[in-house]
């Protein structure tokens, strides 16, 4: 059987806490996860079926629905690999007529992230987060970064408002296949 497919997209919101002592992390991002089902796909009244999408997203009609429904939805279960916890502040579900689901969340995560202060206050630290499946390995899901036929340098974004801190700059972001 071929695997399943998932995409994945970062949202870095802030770093809002970095604890030295017990070496983590604590920031908002905004992690959005993208997938096929077939058996969510539907005819639009354009393919000669009876639903009429209700929203507009990124060229494609989908219905929305709250986070609450991925309940009842396979779902490939991601996950970063060093997360301690994770809040889900916001989530909301897109499916669209050819089966596409994309599940989007604002959430905060607390990361295990290994730190060296000795070159303080010239230091550099790297956060990471690698995302793995808690269900499916290898063989079963292919996770790629980005969305289904784009590059995946733009799967990390910064956002724009962002505010400056006099502690510590974002220097640079990035994924690896």
């Amino acid at each position: 059987p071929e695997r399943d497919e998932a995409w994945a997209q970062m949202d870095f919101m802030s770093l809002d806490n970095v604890d030295q002592k017990n070496q983590k992390v604590t920031l908002q991002v905004v992690l959005r996860t993208m997938w096929y089902d077939w058996r969510l796909a539907w005819n639009t009244t354009r393919q000669g079926g009876c639903i009429v999408p209700i929203t507009h997203e990124d060229d494609w009609f989908a219905v929305t629905y709250p986070g609450a429904v991925l309940e009842d939805l396979w779902q490939p279960g991601l996950y970063a690999e060093n997360m301690i916890t994770e809040t889900v502040l916001q989530s909301a579900v897109w499916l669209s007529p050819e089966g596409r689901v994309t599940w989007s969340r604002k959430a905060e995560w607390t990361l295990s992230c290994p730190m060296d202060f000795r070159w303080m206050p010239f230091d550099s630290q790297k956060i990471f987060a690698r995302m793995y499946s808690w269900e499916y390995g290898h063989a079963d899901l292919a996770l790629s970064f980005g969305k289904p036929g784009e590059e995946s340098s733009k799967a990390i974004k910064r956002d724009r408002c962002f505010p400056d801190n006099a502690e510590w700059a974002v220097v640079s972001r990035g994924s690896q296949q």
